[in-house]
Formats: structure tokens, sequence, C-alpha cells
């Protein structure tokens, strides 16, 4: 599997479910670094999460 120097995603992670978890295991699978962008609560609230 090709191994990249950064991977980088993003999400509204309240509340971690199997998904989240595929989708970090994932990312660290691929990347040597992980940036991981966290929405803010205003945001999460606006998108009804």
């Amino acid at each position: 599997m090709r191994r990249f120097r950064l991977v980088a995603l993003g999400g509204t992670f309240d509340t971690i479910h199997k998904g989240h978890r595929e989708l970090l295991i994932t990312a660290f699978n691929l990347g040597d670094n992980v940036l991981i962008g966290l929405t803010t609560d205003k945001f999460a609230r606006s998108m009804g999460k």
C-alpha cells in the first residue's frame, strides 16, 4: 500500500463511532503524519449534530 508523508482529514467527531475509528485507522496506516481538523461546537450545532 502506498505511504504518504502527510494525510489530512476533518470532521465532526462528536461521539466517535465505528466509521470514525476506521477512518482514523486508515489515515494512520497510510500516512507518516496525520493532520486532523475538528469542526467547532458552533458549526456542529448549526448542522444539527
